[in-house]
Order: structure tokens, then C-alpha cells, then sequence
């Protein structure tokens, strides 16, 4: 974690996520849901930020504790009939845009969904996808090979999206018809699914490389990971394989890829990530590891396939 380290970069994101919270609360949090924590690891986190502070790179125990403190000041939030839950108190100086966002997202929360294999009555979520067009759904291609077995084909009634939330509303799914198109090289692909109501209002894709530090949120289904290091039982712990909207920061750029540590499970893959200024598209969420990093794909590295299939204005 300490190789190639930016230094200026991570004490930014710790002075914001962090400035105002106790780093001990953090960890007592997570060791009251999840397990015994050593010690002496909030006295490495203080230290690490000492470190930053003072320019130099923190040891990598020290680095990790630092970083476990800022993670449980990234919450991923229900969404009950189409309103995001309220930001807890300890995580709301990091997200100064959140009151604005909150109204600017609404709109668009229902074209996010779950995808679903289907088998019988049954229905097994895979990933997440979100609209571009009235019959356009973008995810993952990995999502798409998972959801086809590998061979990118789908039978009639073998695959659907699901934009149901945690609220009391009847939930809408679509019928996936067919795999649209898969990205040649990039983690993204196109389903085209038969709609059944109103179209959902996409979202805009930012013509821009999204900045270091900049705020956005992941929103998708996040669903059962035997990665997460008992992860899922405090950021998650009110449900699974549910929306939710998880603000956090872009840690990092590279080529075509972006990183952010938004709290993300299994079954979040292709969720839009989003700016918290405005709502636009910045990403589609690929891959992540708790306490590494999450990847995902820049919006305008893909403009020109995504914009063949979204909708027009």
C-alpha cells in the first residue's frame, strides 16, 4: 500500500473524512460488530496521520489502521421510494454536497437495478446495471459473462433487471432480451431489456477524467462477499442484495481506470458511480477489495460505445 503512495493526496482524504470524528470511535465501531481489533491500532492510525502530516510515508500497520478508521466513515445507505437515507452525523463534514446531491440524484435513482438470473420463481442477483435509454441497461462485462455462463447469450425469460429499492412501492423489472454489446477492452457491456412502465430518467455521462479527491457515490446492490472481512456486518448489517447509495472519494486515476473507496460488496459490480456535484456519470464500478481499493471504469473512456446506445438530450 506504501509503494507509490501519495502523501499529500492521503492526508487530504484523511483531513476531510476524519477531521472532526474520534479515529477510536471508528475503531470501536468496528470491533463492537465485527471482532477484536488489536490494541494498539489507533495509536498506529493517529501515528500515520502524524506521518502525513509531516510528509512522510507511514509504516504499512500504521497505513492499514488509518485507513480501516476512514472506511467506517463511508456508509452505504438504503434507498426506500426512491429517498436516500439520512448520512450519519460522524461521516456528513466529508460530504459537504450531500443536501444538494440527494435532490439532484431522485430523479434518476430508478433506473439502477439489480440483475438477475432467473431460475423458475426464483431470482439470483449478479451484478447491477443501469439505464441509458428506455431499453438500454450498461454493466459489466465480467457481470455479463457471469450472468451468460460465458458464452454472451441469453434465452427468453433466463435473465432480468430489477429496480426495486427498500421502500413500500411495487417493484418494476424488465426482461433482459439480449447481451446488446461488450466493451473490446473495457469492463463494459450492454444489455437490451423490454420495458414495462415509464422510461427512468438517466443519468448524464461527465465529459471529463474525474479528479483526485472528488466526491462521488456508488449506487447498486451490494450483496453477499466472503471478502469483506465481516465488513458486511456493520456497513451493511440492515440488508443485503438491497439499493443503496455509498458516497466516498476518487482515490486515484490510471488510463482508463479510476479508484474510489466507496463501500462496495459482490453484487455492486456495474453500479454507476456518480459526482456529488451534480449527479453526472463519472464511472461504472468494476472490482474492489475492503481495505485496498475499488477500481472501476472512466464514463468518457467509454463515451463513444455507451453513446451509440444511450438516449438522446
Amino acid at each position: 500500500m506504501s509503494r507509490g503512495l501519495d502523501v499529500e493526496a492521503f492526508r487530504a482524504r484523511a483531513e476531510r473524512t476524519l477531521r472532526d470524528s474520534d479515529i477510536a470511535d471508528a475503531h470501536d465501531r468496528f470491533r463492537n460488530l465485527v471482532g477484536p481489533l488489536p490494541e494498539e491500532m489507533t495509536d498506529l492510525a493517529r501515528q500515520a496521520f502524524d506521518d502525513l502530516r509531516d510528509g512522510q510515508t507511514p509504516s504499512p500497520d500504521a497505513l492499514h489502521a488509518l485507513e480501516l478508521a476512514i472506511r467506517m466513515h463511508r456508509p452505504a445507505l438504503l434507498v426506500r421510494d426512491t429517498d436516500i437515507d439520512a448520512l450519519p452525523t460522524e461521516a456528513a463534514p466529508a460530504f459537504p454536497e450531500w443536501k444538494g446531491f440527494t435532490t439532484a440524484v431522485r430523479n434518476h435513482m430508478g433506473a439502477v437495478g439489480c440483475v438477475q438470473r432467473v431460475h423458475g420463481s426464483a431470482a439470483e442477483l449478479v451484478g447491477t446495471g443501469f439505464a441509458i435509454s428506455p431499453t438500454a441497461v450498461v454493466t459489466n462485462r465480467h457481470v455479463v459473462a457471469a450472468l451468460t455462463g460465458g458464452n454472451g447469450t441469453l434465452k427468453a425469460g433466463e435473465a432480468r433487471l430489477c429496480f426495486a429499492d427498500g421502500g413500500t412501492a411495487a417493484a418494476h423489472t424488465a426482461p433482459v432480451v439480449e447481451v446488446q454489446a461488450t466493451h473490446p477492452t473495457l469492463d463494459v457491456a450492454v444489455l437490451r431489456i423490454d420495458p414495462d412502465g415509464d422510461a427512468p430518467r438517466p443519468f448524464a455521462m461527465s465529459p471529463a477524467v474525474p479528479d483526485v479527491g472528488q466526491a462521488v457515490a456508488a449506487i447498486g446492490y451490494p450483496d453477499d462477499d466472503p471478502r469483506s472481512a465481516g465488513f458486511d456486518k456493520l456497513l451493511f448489517a440492515d440488508g443485503l442484495g438491497v439499493k443503496r447509495v455509498a458516497p466516498g472519494e476518487i482515490t486515484g486515476v490510471h488510463d482508463d481506470a479510476f479508484f474510489h473507496d466507496c463501500s462496495t460488496l459482490g453484487g455492486s459490480s456495474g453500479s454507476p458511480v456518480v459526482s456529488l456535484r451534480d449527479a453526472s456519470l463519472v464511472g461504472v464500478h468494476a472490482d474492489g477489495w475492503f481495505l485496498a481499493r475499488n477500481e472501476g471504469v472512466v464514463a468518457c473512456s467509454a463515451h463513444e460505445f455507451l453513446l451509440s446506445f444511450a438516449a438522446p438530450g
